[in-house]
């Protein structure tokens, strides 16, 4: 079974890395729209549907929007090429603890980008629109 976004702990994700390695980092998912809020110290993230590469699979529950949010931003270091959005997913890695009780989020993006983001944590919220 594949893991979802719930309502617990505010939609939470508990064990990010875990959570997206079996979404199979999130592969093939597509970027809507990318949103920094310095003041917050946050980042969401805004894909088109967070099982996209289950997509003609058995196990596949359908689209679902997404929008995830990195809060608590410590270090964010991006190089995209912005003419070449929506971007697609190659690869979205979350490394835990790798400062205190932070983790490192690294986002391949396709064609061409990079992001990297240190946070606290990170949220899910599903059906954003």
């Amino acid at each position: 079974m594949l893991p979802c976004i719930t309502d617990e702990q505010g939609g939470r994700i508990s064990t990010p890395a875990r959570f997206f390695s079996e979404l199979g980092n999130l592969h093939d998912a597509i970027i809507l729209r990318f949103e920094w809020d310095p003041l917050q110290w946050k980042v969401s993230f805004v894909l088109d549907d967070l099982y996209r590469n289950f997509e003609g699979q058995p196990e596949y529950p359908g689209a679902q929007s997404v929008r995830l949010t990195l809060r608590d931003i410590s270090e964010m270091k991006i190089d995209i090429t912005p003419d070449k959005f929506p971007g697609r997913i190659m690869d979205f890695e979350v490394k835990e603890e790798f400062s205190d009780s932070n983790m490192r989020v690294l986002v391949n993006i396709g064609p061409t980008g990079l992001v990297q983001i240190t946070c606290g944590s990170i949220e899910g919220c599903l059906s954003w629109t």
